[in-house]
């Protein structure tokens, strides 16, 4: 998977092993603040996602169009739950009432392709 766009902390979760299994800490790094997880978040969704996918103006990705999910059937174990983690960290780091719009579209984006990529392997 491609870490363009990837949101700040990252690269620091990864070196402090957040990504094992063994792991239960679920800390935010420092480096995911909430303006970074807004700017951010949507580039790096947008970039992972196949360019058939349609993008309103602000570059989000929207419901609808068609073509094949190859581009998104990660095989590791870094994969789309990346997404996940960077949504856990925008929720922790936010205001409810400040995020929830955006928010709510961005888990609701990764709920679609998760459907989508369950029914294209069936």
């Amino acid at each position: 998977m491609k870490s363009d766009h990837r949101p700040a902390g990252f690269a620091e979760w990864f070196k402090r092993g957040r990504y094992r299994k063994s792991s239960r800490s679920r800390d935010t790094p420092p480096e995911a603040t909430l303006s970074n997880l807004q700017e951010t978040w949507w580039s790096w969704w947008s970039d992972a996602n196949p360019d058939w996918r349609p993008c309103d103006e602000d570059g989000r990705i929207l419901p609808g169009g068609n073509g094949t999910w190859e581009a998104m059937q990660y095989n590791e174990e870094r994969g789309l739950v990346l997404f996940l983690v960077g949504l856990r960290w925008w929720f922790d780091v936010g205001t409810p009432g400040v995020i929830e719009g955006r928010w709510m579209q961005a888990l609701k984006s990764i709920y679609i392709t998760l459907v989508a990529l369950v029914e294209d392997a069936r």
